[in-house]
């Protein structure tokens, strides 16, 4: 009985030692790839880490060595570097690889190497290795982000945050910064889930809210972006730029009355706000309460009177009340003597808004929306040279 037992340990024994073997093996042909890829012989070095991967992938399956530290490290290194290279390389082999797999299965094997180390012999190998990686991707996130090559910055971020997670860290600037790159080429997945990582660590929540809520709405996530924002309002009271957002979300699925609400209490904050009251006067201009509008406009004005934004709006105030005294004249019974009163009032109303979209056309020079209105106030009030001369600038532009 005993021999039976002896030479079950000795076989097990001697089959372990085949696997730690392939490990072993996989580290001399990763140490042959640095060596050629520090040579500049990158199909030599693609070919080494096809013959370490070989290797690491024997011991990897096999249930001793599975989860031995070692290994663990090895195929992370030899998962991460193979796609790298190979593309480089060019390597037919690795081409036709999962190269996104490879890398997600390679850092998934670098987090688990803590957790085996019991004696600790390789994670000062891991940190030394992941730290590096990190660096390097963050640099390089920065350098791509100054020349405006959004995509490699956005790469380079995104390396940085998920090295720094291997380390047990968390990068916030990095997320940031991969976020905002992606909004610079549209990639709103990424957006969303840059943002949504910074928002759950706390990170910059006013601007993280805001691009977020932007990657939302492109992704026609509208009740997501709704629930997100009610939930920030909570979470920071007194953050005016979470509950702008908030608003903006009610303004876009015509839901005037709650934007009505969060503005009130985003203006009793901050009553000097420009931001904030030329939000309020647009609610109320969509609503069409007008006499609301006028005075919120004018609040902008007295705040910033060069604000050519609150200028335009304030003319297209008293515009929309001509047109509404226009409408009404319309459906009057000839000779109704309420006619001249609605003609006088109309014309008042045109008048009005004149010197303010003269004003927005002054500080804002060939803007379309600002002419277009200046052309048919000039045209209302029966000034045909000017009407002719804004007619001939749009024309032009």
């Amino acid at each position: 009985m005993k021999k039976i037992i002896l030479g079950a340990l000795v076989l097990s024994t001697t089959l372990t030692f085949a696997q730690k073997k392939n490990t072993t093996n996989a580290a001399m042909s990763y140490q042959d790839a640095q060596k050629s890829g520090n040579a500049g012989k990158f199909e030599n070095a693609a070919n080494d880490l096809l013959e370490a991967k070989k290797y690491i992938d024997l011991a990897a399956a096999h249930e001793d060595t599975k989860t031995d530290p070692k290994t663990l490290m090895y195929k992370g290194k030899i998962y991460l570097e193979v796609g790298v290279i190979g593309v480089i390389a060019k390597n037919e082999t690795v081409m036709a690889m999962d190269i996104e797999k490879l890398a997600e299965e390679g850092i998934a094997s670098l987090k688990s190497v803590k957790a085996n180390d019991k004696k600790d012999r390789y994670g000062d190998d891991v940190i030394e290795y992941c730290s590096k990686l990190r660096s390097q991707g963050y640099n390089s996130g920065v350098q791509n982000f100054q020349e405006k090559k959004y995509e490699e910055a956005m790469g380079g971020f995104s390396m940085s945050s998920t090295f720094s997670e291997v380390l047990g860290n968390v990068d916030s600037a990095a997320y940031f910064y991969a976020g905002l790159a992606a909004v610079n080429i549209e990639k709103w997945e990424v957006v969303e889930e840059s943002f949504v990582k910074c928002i759950e660590i706390g990170f910059k929540t006013g601007s993280s809210v805001f691009y977020l809520t932007q990657a939302y709405e492109k992704l026609d996530k509208q009740a997501e972006a709704e629930a997100m924002l009610k939930e920030q309002v909570v979470k920071n009271p007194g953050n005016k730029d979470i509950m702008v957002s908030l608003i903006n979300i009610y303004l876009g699925q015509d839901k005037k009355v709650e934007a009505e609400k969060v503005l009130t209490d985003a203006i009793a904050l901050d009553p000097e706000s420009r931001d904030l009251n030329y939000a309020v006067a647009t609610v109320y201009e969509n609503l069409e309460r007008y006499d609301d509008a006028e005075k919120a406009y004018k609040k902008v004005i007295e705040i910033d009177p060069e604000y050519s934004h609150a200028l335009l709006g304030l003319g297209a105030v008293y515009f929309n009340k001509a047109a509404d005294l226009n409408g009404k004249i319309n459906d009057l019974q000839p000779g109704d003597p309420q006619e001249e009163v609605f003609r006088a009032s109309m014309k008042e109303n045109f008048t009005n808004s004149l010197p303010y979209l003269e004003k927005a056309n002054e500080l804002t020079p060939n803007n379309k929306e600002i002419l277009t209105s200046l052309k048919q106030v000039y045209y209302k009030l029966g000034n045909i040279a000017k009407f002719k001369e804004i007619k001939a600038q749009l024309e032009a532009l």
